[in-house]
Protein backbone atom coordinates (compact mmCIF):
# COMPACT_ATOMS: atom_id res chain seq x y z
CA UNK A 1 0.00 0.00 0.00
CA UNK A 2 1.57 3.22 -1.14
CA UNK A 3 3.19 4.79 -3.71
CA UNK A 4 6.67 5.60 -2.58
CA UNK A 5 9.58 2.45 -3.95
CA UNK A 6 9.94 1.58 -0.01
CA UNK A 7 6.45 1.04 0.70
CA UNK A 8 5.98 -0.94 -2.32
CA UNK A 9 7.76 -3.56 -1.11
CA UNK A 10 6.50 -4.36 2.46
CA UNK A 11 3.16 -4.71 4.14
CA UNK A 12 1.67 -0.85 5.41
CA UNK A 13 -0.22 -1.00 8.31
CA UNK A 14 -3.90 0.31 7.70
CA UNK A 15 -6.73 1.09 10.22
CA UNK A 16 -10.34 0.49 8.20
CA UNK A 17 -13.86 1.61 10.18
CA UNK A 18 -17.02 0.88 8.58
CA UNK A 19 -20.51 2.32 9.12
CA UNK A 20 -23.13 -0.35 7.51
CA UNK A 21 -26.38 0.68 7.22
CA UNK A 22 -28.92 -2.46 7.02
CA UNK A 23 -32.18 -3.40 7.36
CA UNK A 24 -32.12 -5.13 10.56
CA UNK A 25 -36.01 -5.38 11.08
CA UNK A 26 -35.81 -9.84 10.60
CA UNK A 27 -32.95 -9.81 12.81
CA UNK A 28 -34.42 -7.85 15.19
CA UNK A 29 -37.27 -10.43 15.08
CA UNK A 30 -35.65 -13.41 14.78
CA UNK A 31 -32.38 -12.74 17.03
CA UNK A 32 -30.33 -15.31 14.52
CA UNK A 33 -27.37 -14.59 12.77
CA UNK A 34 -28.48 -15.84 9.25
CA UNK A 35 -30.76 -12.68 9.47
CA UNK A 36 -28.33 -10.12 9.68
CA UNK A 37 -24.86 -8.89 8.50
CA UNK A 38 -21.87 -11.68 9.98
CA UNK A 39 -19.41 -9.27 10.49
CA UNK A 40 -16.35 -11.43 10.31
CA UNK A 41 -17.10 -12.15 6.90
CA UNK A 42 -17.43 -8.50 6.34
CA UNK A 43 -13.84 -8.49 7.97
CA UNK A 44 -12.86 -11.19 5.92
CA UNK A 45 -13.61 -9.59 2.71
CA UNK A 46 -12.27 -6.39 3.43
CA UNK A 47 -9.14 -8.25 5.03
CA UNK A 48 -8.85 -10.43 1.27
CA UNK A 49 -9.25 -7.38 -0.35
CA UNK A 50 -6.09 -5.05 1.00
CA UNK A 51 -3.99 -8.44 0.35
CA UNK A 52 -4.97 -9.63 -2.60
CA UNK A 53 -2.22 -7.16 -4.53
CA UNK A 54 -0.62 -4.02 -4.26
CA UNK A 55 -2.59 -0.78 -4.20
CA UNK A 56 -0.90 2.81 -4.69
CA UNK A 57 -3.62 4.45 -3.69
CA UNK A 58 -6.14 4.25 0.05
CA UNK A 59 -8.83 5.59 -2.08
CA UNK A 60 -8.80 3.00 -4.10
CA UNK A 61 -8.78 0.46 -1.89
CA UNK A 62 -11.64 1.97 0.43
CA UNK A 63 -13.62 2.51 -2.95
CA UNK A 64 -12.56 -1.15 -4.10
CA UNK A 65 -14.06 -2.59 -0.56
CA UNK A 66 -17.38 -0.27 -0.72
CA UNK A 67 -17.95 -1.39 -4.03
CA UNK A 68 -17.63 -5.33 -3.00
CA UNK A 69 -19.41 -4.93 0.21
CA UNK A 70 -22.42 -3.51 -2.02
CA UNK A 71 -21.86 -6.94 -4.13
CA UNK A 72 -21.83 -9.40 -1.05
CA UNK A 73 -23.88 -7.54 1.68
CA UNK A 74 -27.53 -6.19 1.38
CA UNK A 75 -26.67 -3.00 2.21
CA UNK A 76 -28.51 0.12 2.17
CA UNK A 77 -25.75 2.51 2.67
CA UNK A 78 -21.96 2.82 3.91
CA UNK A 79 -19.53 4.93 5.08
CA UNK A 80 -15.46 3.45 5.04
CA UNK A 81 -12.56 5.22 6.85
CA UNK A 82 -9.17 3.97 6.18
CA UNK A 83 -6.32 5.34 8.49
CA UNK A 84 -2.48 4.61 7.30
CA UNK A 85 -0.58 5.88 10.46
CA UNK A 86 3.07 7.30 9.76
CA UNK A 87 2.05 8.02 6.21
CA UNK A 88 2.88 11.61 6.68
CA UNK A 89 5.85 12.57 8.23
CA UNK A 90 4.47 15.52 11.54
CA UNK A 91 0.86 13.87 11.23
CA UNK A 92 -0.37 10.59 12.96
CA UNK A 93 -2.03 9.11 9.64
CA UNK A 94 -3.46 9.81 6.03
CA UNK A 95 -6.97 9.00 6.76
CA UNK A 96 -9.89 8.77 3.18
CA UNK A 97 -13.48 8.31 3.81
CA UNK A 98 -16.22 7.56 1.52
CA UNK A 99 -19.41 7.19 1.10
CA UNK A 100 -22.24 5.18 -0.76
CA UNK A 101 -26.09 5.19 -0.73
CA UNK A 102 -27.99 6.27 2.33
CA UNK A 103 -26.74 6.59 5.55
CA UNK A 104 -29.92 7.63 7.26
Amino acid sequence: MGVYPHEKHSKQDLLVDLTLVVDFTKSLQSDQLADTIDYDQVCALCHQIANQKHTALIEVLAHTMLQQLFKKFPLLGASICIKKPGAIKNAACAIVELQQGDLG
